[in-house]
């Protein structure tokens, strides 16, 4: 599954030109199951390279994304509970 460019691990290579890893201070990449991070080209990269990639089981990445059950759930709640007052009552809110 190759991108547009024909590069299997492209995305790999620009993570890797940021994150800098080297062989004492690898990086922990986390990823889920897409396609594209299963390519040979992308793990044998990741090897080469320092990078340790780590897979999220199928259905289960919405349960393990720490912001979005912390900071983003409260975010939602607050801004759906502001939504529907407005909605209710619009006259009675400051202009956004």
């Amino acid at each position: 599954m190759d991108d547009s460019r024909g590069f299997p691990d492209e995305w790999l290579r620009h993570f890797a030109s940021f994150t800098k890893p080297s062989a004492d201070d690898a990086v922990l990449l986390i990823v889920d199951g897409h396609g594209s991070h299963k390519e040979l080209a992308v793990i044998t990269y990741a090897r080469e390279n320092h990078v340790h990639m780590l897979s999220i089981p199928p259905h289960t990445i919405h349960k393990l994304q720490p912001l979005d059950r912390t900071f983003m759930k409260l975010f939602k709640n607050c801004y759906n509970i502001s939504f529907s007052l407005r909605m209710r009552a619009p006259q009675l809110l400051l202009p956004i």
